[in-house]
């Protein structure tokens, strides 16, 4: 189908499966308790599996992305030539008095700045993969987590951050650079420089694949980043320590699901689609099930309430930590009103009291 009908059909099954899994009694809710990973692969791709997608409202955005990303690499993987060998060359002495804050920390710790040259590859670094991620961010990204590396330059943005024109000039005479030619410099030890660059040049090979198997992270912006290669099939295998267990599913009791909860209660208890809403994902569930029943007198909608909107007045009116406030006391405060011994007018001071 179209992609915005693929992208708007995940959301909604990450949405059912939250649903499910929130049905179960025991299971915690909020914001992060749920996780759900997104495998993404288009036409000419391989599945790419995104970690850490803790709110539904992102994955859309999570699976548009890693679209456009594939997408893109694999119209890189047409535009590009043969692929020089790797030859990792010392430029220390060519930047030696370089203003640039990085190369000078670097030297006067005793680092190199090691560079390698990638024939015709200039232009296609800068290339962005995804808002705001380029092709180099991509390549950084294999040096950061394989050799814990962070200061890179690459010549589709020099100069720039202190490393001047005239010094541009003289890097691409000592990697024998033609205008269509790139380069690209680690500044660190030499020992992580070196493996930097060869994480480097072997991302830069998988670009002559198109897209390579890996497990991505989520960011915050709904870019992802790199964080170890696809595990292979010799991963999956059976517990072979432990017997199977073939479990009864005779007297297994299915819950209630909270789609099916709340429209029950929208129409047993007359409470509006949004009150429904907000008491069938509140904690409090079960207790407004039981005081409905115990309180035939007093209104559900008004018992969803105070379980509900009344308790986030209090939090953010007046500044009170509601959580204190146990099922008991809700128990009693209800059990107070159905007696008469107080009115509903002063909920809120009850509670604040209590």
């Amino acid at each position: 189908g179209s992609k915005d009908k693929i992208v708007s059909s995940v959301a909604e099954v990450a949405k059912q499966l939250g649903m499910l899994l929130r049905s179960l009694p025991t299971v915690k809710r909020g914001l992060g308790t749920i996780r759900q990973d997104v495998n993404v692969s288009i036409k000419g791709g391989v599945r790419v599996e995104i970690k850490g997608a803790q709110d539904l409202r992102q994955i859309p955005l999570l699976v548009d992305l890693e679209i456009k990303r594939q997408q893109e690499l694999l119209l890189l993987k047409k535009e590009l030539g043969k692929l020089n060998k790797l030859s990792i060359v010392d430029v220390s002495l060519v930047l030696s008095k370089s203003s640039s804050k990085v190369v000078k920390s670097t030297l006067k710790k005793k680092g190199k700045i090691l560079g390698i040259k990638l024939t015709g590859f200039s232009g296609l670094i800068g290339r962005e993969l995804q808002p705001n991620y380029r092709l180099g961010t991509e390549l950084a990204g294999r040096a950061k987590v394989i050799a814990g590396v962070s200061g890179l330059f690459h010549s589709d943005e020099l100069p720039n951050y202190g490393i001047t024109e005239k010094e541009v000039s003289l890097l691409r005479k000592e990697f024998k650079c033609s205008k269509k030619d790139a380069f690209i410099l680690v500044a660190d030890s030499e020992d992580r420089a070196k493996v930097a660059l060869e994480a480097i040049y072997s991302r830069v090979e998988e670009l002559y694949k198109g897209v390579p198997k890996e497990v991505r992270k989520a960011n915050s912006d709904g870019t992802t980043h790199y964080m170890r290669p696809m595990p292979g099939a010799a991963r999956m295998y059976p517990e072979t320590d432990v017997p199977l267990v073939y479990p009864s599913l005779s007297s297994v009791k299915l819950p209630e699901l909270l789609s099916v909860k709340n429209a029950r209660f929208e129409k047993s208890y007359r409470l509006s689609s949004d009150l429904a809403a907000f008491i069938v994902k509140s904690t409090y569930v079960d207790l407004f099930e039981e005081l409905v029943k115990k309180h035939k007198k007093i209104k559900p909608a008004f018992i969803a309430d105070v379980l509900t909107s009344v308790l986030v007045e209090i939090r953010r009116k007046y500044n009170v930590d509601v959580s204190s406030l146990t099922e008991d006391d809700f128990r009693n405060f209800f059990s107070y009103l159905a007696a008469d011994k107080i009115h509903k007018d002063i909920t809120i001071d009850v509670l604040i009291d209590m």
